[in-house]
């Protein structure tokens, strides 16, 4: 069986990281129906809106299945897994932090 992934960094930082990222997320959301992929993951979607966005999306383009992580820095990571089939079982293994964060 062949599974197509894909990934991408959303590059969704929370203000005052980042200014309104939703017209973004509404971009990335629009072209995923047209991505041929089984499986799709997303890095920093540390909002919760911005993971919502992303997730209703994939959901109308036929990813029914997602996982996030509940871990990490308020949206837990901000890593969010879509999928076409089940997701059997995830985990997340955070890294410690060294260095400033900006």
């Amino acid at each position: 069986m062949r599974i197509r992934v894909g990934t991408l960094n959303a590059w969704a930082l929370p203000e005052p990281f980042s200014r309104d990222v939703t017209p973004r997320m509404q971009a990335i959301g629009a072209h995923l129906a047209d991505l041929d992929l089984d499986v799709m993951a997303f890095q920093e979607l540390w909002t919760d809106e911005a993971r919502s966005i992303v997730a209703k999306a994939a959901r109308r383009a036929g990813f029914a299945h997602h996982w996030h992580s509940a871990q990490g820095l308020g949206a837990g990571g901000g890593l969010l897994i879509v999928s076409r089939y089940p997701i059997e079982a995830a985990g997340f293994e955070p890294f410690r932090l060294s260095g400033h964060v900006e």
